[in-house]
């Protein structure tokens, strides 16, 4: 955690400083105050979005420690199977389909998935015919990604970047 929070509290001071680099002179308890709640509700400068993220993913860590202590390889698969259809297919039914489907499992919503496909992705050996698909499958993303956000994008008239999203 210390990893994540020290640098998380230094950028976090340099851009509410940078923010108020016009004010620094008026900076009082109530422009403090107001940074810290800004800072705590994830809101002191849009880039800074990953370390709230990476502060949740270290905080439940030694939880999924116990999971992937004892969790099988295909348990693990099974976990970023549901991962990826909660985040990324059952989104796309409903934005296209209208369809709803209102179970909600939310430990496996979110970034989580990325941290324990990263897991698997380092502790288990992948077959090449394997990994050719998930490339094959990247590739594919990145070309929906292109001809998706252009076809919504003309559809509406304005852009719409919806397939940018990071779960999406």
């Amino acid at each position: 955690l210390k990893k994540i929070l020290v640098p998380f509290v230094i950028w976090t001071i340099i851009y509410f400083l940078w923010i108020r680099k016009g004010s620094i002179g008026s900076i009082d308890f109530a422009a403090t105050k107001l940074g810290i709640i800004s800072a705590l509700q994830g809101g002191i400068y849009y880039h800074l979005y990953f370390l709230y993220y990476l502060l949740g993913l270290y905080i439940i860590t030694p939880l999924i420690r116990v999971f992937l202590k004892s969790a099988t390889c295909k348990q693990i698969q099974y976990f970023i199977a549901l991962w990826f259809l909660i985040n990324a297919i059952l989104p796309t039914l409903e934005r296209f389909l209208g369809l709803h489907i209102g179970i909600q499992i939310y430990m496996v919503m979110g970034f989580t998935g990325y941290y324990l496909l990263g897991y698997y992705i380092n502790t288990f050996n992948i077959k090449k015919n394997i990994r050719i698909l998930i490339y094959a499958l990247g590739v594919m993303g990145l070309i929906g990604t292109v001809i998706g956000t252009y076809l919504l994008t003309k559809a509406s008239g304005i852009p719409d970047e919806w397939f940018y999203g990071y779960l999406t």
